[in-house]
């Protein structure tokens, strides 16, 4: 019988906790942000732009009157002397409490990359708010006007970053992997570059008005030294610096046919992985870098059947020397030009050697620069699609 009391009596305990939500926020009370833009201005003031969804806009067959396409967002700016200031002013201007956690992308302009992150990251990385998981991205040009364009196909320009990273098709970091690079040592940060590009040939006038003839696109990767961004890799150099990191891509790799070199062969990757292997050679930093490429061919403009197994292995050899020619353009433009490592060498080598790297880990950059890089890669066609040759070849 007290056995029954004692039970009674937890579960009304506990009921009485589990009975109400007391830090509920209703829909129409809050402002959500889908993407928030940091801009350097005059006098060291910061501006902060939010892009705010309208949940209108997101229902199904939703409408403004007179058939006129309802606007999935607001844009609104404000500026302070730190970002949580900026927020405040914000608070003057949008009538509903700002709600970040379902922010996609933090969009900061060039010119305040330029000048340093770190303020930007201790506050969205102290609020609890932020998700950690929000993609980090370089506009070449202003966040501000980049959150201010449009998108043909996703309702808002951070949906539409967003998604573009998702794909793989171009670099892409988190806000914890970026703050992570900023904190360790042996590797500087990299962020994807985002910029707003004219479209004069939208063959509808309405997708004219809705973007304004502007669209987003990726636009390289941006460079950091320290927390100070130093300068960008274009696209090529970029697939370079993800082969060289390990990141996976999904690209097509073109390359010249076997049998008729006028004639191309697209290969799209299927999955890559890369190792390091660190040597110190007269006290000289010296790297082995690996990479493992595969891939399936998805067209060929030559006429001859590429099947047979030397044909294969000249695509192979050719794979594997466009794939290095990437990667060595990458890491001459960080190793030489700006003189960061972006890739990891030096956390290889602290592995290798953690009686050494208390000597050099200060300096590292400088000793990046006189570091010897060796790289090899394997590249193998796996698949050759539904045809092993081009419909129409002499039978």
């Amino acid at each position: 019988m007290k056995k029954k009391v004692w039970l009674a009596i937890c579960i009304f305990i506990i009921a009485n906790f589990m009975s109400g939500c007391w830090s509920r926020r209703e829909l129409n009370e809050v402002a959500i942000v889908l993407g928030a833009g940091i801009d350097a201005i005059d006098n060291d003031r910061i501006r902060l732009t939010v892009q705010v969804a309208i949940p209108m806009a997101f229902a199904s067959g939703q409408e403004s009157m007179g058939g006129k396409k309802q606007a999935a967002s607001m844009e609104v700016s404000s500026d302070g002397a730190t970002i949580e200031e900026a927020e405040r002013y914000l608070a003057m201007k949008i009538p509903r409490e700002i709600y970040w956690g379902h922010c996609v992308a933090l969009i900061i302009g060039e010119n305040m990359a330029k000048k340093g992150v770190r303020t930007i990251t201790d506050f969205f990385e102290r609020d609890r708010e932020p998700r950690e998981t929000m993609w980090v991205m370089v506009a070449k040009g202003t966040a501000e006007d980049f959150l201010k364009t449009g998108s043909i196909l996703e309702k808002t320009s951070s949906q539409a970053v967003g998604l573009l990273t998702r794909m793989k098709t171009g670099y892409a970091v988190k806000l914890f992997e970026f703050v992570e690079m900023l904190a360790e040592e042996g590797i500087q940060p990299a962020a994807a570059g985002v910029r707003v590009v004219e479209v004069n040939e939208a063959s509808d006038e309405s997708q004219q008005a809705e973007t304004g003839g502007r669209r987003v696109e990726m636009a390289g990767t941006a460079l950091f030294k320290e927390d100070r961004m130093v300068g960008w890799l274009d696209a090529d150099e970029t697939r370079g610096l993800m082969w060289l990191k390990g990141q996976n891509l999904k690209g097509i790799i073109t390359v010249p046919a076997p049998d008729e070199p006028d004639k191309m062969v697209s290969i799209r990757v299927k999955r890559n992985a890369r190792e390091i292997k660190a040597e110190s050679v007269d006290s000289i930093p010296t790297f082995k870098v690996k990479i493992r490429v595969e891939g399936d061919m998805i067209e060929q403009q030559s006429m001859g059947d590429l099947s047979e197994p030397e044909k294969i292995k000249k695509i192979n050899d050719s794979m594997a020397a466009e794939i290095r020619k990437r990667a060595q353009s990458a890491l001459r433009k960080a190793q030489d030009d700006y003189g960061v490592d972006v890739f990891g060498f030096g956390q290889a080598y602290h592995r290798r050697f953690k009686n050494e790297w208390k000597d050099i880990k200060h300096n590292w950059d400088d000793k990046f620069k006189q570091a010897k890089v060796e790289i090899q890669v394997e590249a193998n066609v796996r698949e050759m699609g539904l045809l092993t040759k081009r419909p129409g070849t002499n039978k």
